[in-house]
């Protein structure tokens, strides 16, 4: 028997709304509608603004050769001269990889050649190429040693390529994210060296899979190389001697590098900045000298295609 007013066996309850059923079974469907909503929106959230990072290195393999272009610009004033002077350096590096061991570190054998020197309006002096340098370079860009561009046959001066590797993150990074730089590298022809402190930043991630590294650096030299083995490096007589040359003095320095991030090669190395520098050269031979130079330089290094 059906109560009055029900229907296929069913009640109703008149204190209770008619579409109040209806409400109630749509409920657990909207809360269920409302926590995906939510879930997929902080997942949304967490891969926008997480990104994806990535890991930053170079790659050495032994046998394997890199050649770079270097034009030099450099733009000062020395004290002892008491003018200015404006000259531009090109020349030609080549590396090849003897090794690499555990750590990354590749040991390799730098081979500076071509090397001009062109004083404002004044003709060139081509002075030729120096003898092999032993230079290592760890995979996160620090090159631990020197590499002289020029060295006199006397030993009584040399100049030093400006880092042209990028100083690269111990963590994986993404565009925006920044790292401290600490790095020390040795002076192969004497003792001490230069340090290097400062700030890099991955500005961004091009295309074609190239990084983009930024980084504001202060040098600091304090080094004394032998005079017997710079000349020794010009193709000099070399030999003992008590003669020394002396750099002390700071630099700062804004680099921006591209890396291939597939091939761990830097394409190429824009370093600008400017110094502060006392070339001291000793040891009694009737050469003493001290020269202050202070100015602003240039230096473009280019991976070479052909």
């Amino acid at each position: 028997m059906q109560e009055p007013g029900a229907e296929g066996g069913g009640t109703t309850d008149p204190a209770v709304p008619a579409d109040a059923k209806v409400r109630r079974r749509r409920l657990p469907i909207l809360v269920a509608a409302v926590v995906v909503a939510l879930l997929a929106g902080a997942a949304a959230l967490l891969l926008f603004e997480g990104g994806s990072t990535t890991a930053l290195s170079l790659e050495f393999t032994s046998g394997h050769s890199l050649r770079y272009r270097l034009d030099i610009r450099d733009h000062g004033s020395s004290e002892a001269a008491g003018s200015e002077y404006e000259t531009t350096t090109t020349a030609t590096l080549d590396l090849a990889v003897q090794s690499v061991d555990g750590d990354g570190v590749a040991t390799t054998t730098a081979k500076v050649s071509g090397v001009t020197v062109a004083p404002r309006d004044l003709e060139p002096s081509d002075l030729g190429s120096l003898e092999d340098q032993t230079v290592r370079i760890a995979d996160d860009g620090r090159q631990l040693d020197t590499i002289l561009v020029i060295a006199d046959e006397r030993g009584n001066f040399m100049s030093l390529a400006d880092p042209f590797l990028p100083f690269l993150p111990p963590d994986d990074v993404e565009p925006g994210d920044s790292w401290k730089v600490q790095a020390q590298q040795g002076l192969t022809v004497g003792t001490g060296g230069a340090t290097f402190s400062g700030t890099a930043t991955l500005v961004r991630i091009e295309d074609a899979g190239v990084a983009v590294v930024e980084a504001d650096l202060t040098e600091t030299w304090d080094m004394l190389g032998h005079s017997g083995q710079v000349s020794a490096l010009s193709g000099g007589p070399g030999g003992e001697t008590t003669n020394t040359v002396g750099w002390n003095g700071t630099e700062d320095l804004h680099m921006t590098s591209r890396i291939d991030m597939a091939g761990g090669v830097v394409l190429s190395t824009i370093l600008t900045g400017d110094y502060n520098l006392t070339i001291t050269s000793a040891g009694g031979d009737g050469n003493d000298a001290e020269i202050h130079n202070t100015g602003t330089f240039r230096q473009e290094a280019d991976l070479a295609t052909t």
